[in-house]
Parts: structure tokens; C-alpha cells; sequence
């Protein structure tokens, strides 16, 4: 294994004690949401956790997390439409396709992580 020049071994710890400080800030966050007074070894875990995946981890959270409230709320709109007389054509439509696009999205977003 070759070893790094002096700028590449001052790169590198220029960016080891970045992510050290955006560690400690997460954690900080982390803690200050969980009414804790000091980060525990947990919290230090998640906010690793939450740096690696980046913003696209936080996206497909966020997708999985839409996809499912959307697929929770039509399909008791679809319950209700389909049980109310006389039968609501547009509501059964809507509230179909609405179903089948928030399961997709919470499907994408959970395949994704």
C-alpha cells in the first residue's frame, strides 16, 4: 500500500476532523431532540448513520414516509367511497390511483435505502 504525499496526509486529516465536528453537531441535534443533556453512544450511532446516507438517504425516507401516509389515506378514501350510496365513480377512481401511486412511491423509497 503506498502512502499518501504530506498534502494528501494533510488533506485527509483536514477531512477526518470535518466529519468529526459535523459528527459531534448531529449528535448534538440528536440529543437537544431527544431532551437528553449529553449525546449518548446512540446518538453518536445515528448521526453516523444520518452522514453516510447522505441526501439521498434522507430522500427515500422521505418517499417512503409520503408514499405510505398517501397510501394510508386513500385507501380509507377508497373504503368509504366504495361503502357510501349511491357509489362515487370519480372518488373509487382518484382514490384508486392514488393508492397505487403512494404504494409505488413508499415502495421506491424503502427498496432505495
Amino acid at each position: 500500500m503506498r502512502t499518501p504525499s504530506p498534502k494528501g496526509k494533510e488533506e485527509a486529516e483536514r477531512q477526518v476532523n470535518e466529519f468529526i465536528r459535523e459528527l459531534l453537531n448531529e449528535s448534538a441535534r440528536i440529543a437537544r431532540h431527544r431532551a437528553a443533556d449529553e449525546a449518548s453512544p446512540e446518538h453518536i450511532a445515528e448521526a453516523a448513520a444520518h452522514i453516510y446516507a447522505g441526501s439521498a438517504g434522507r430522500l427515500t425516507q422521505v418517499l417512503s414516509t409520503v408514499g405510505g401516509i398517501i397510501t394510508g389515506a386513500a385507501s380509507a378514501a377508497l373504503v368509504t367511497f366504495i361503502t357510501i350510496q349511491p357509489i362515487n365513480q370519480w372518488g373509487v377512481i382518484v382514490s384508486t390511483g392514488s393508492t397505487i401511486v403512494g404504494a409505488i412511491m413508499a415502495t421506491v423509497g424503502l427498496v432505495w435505502r
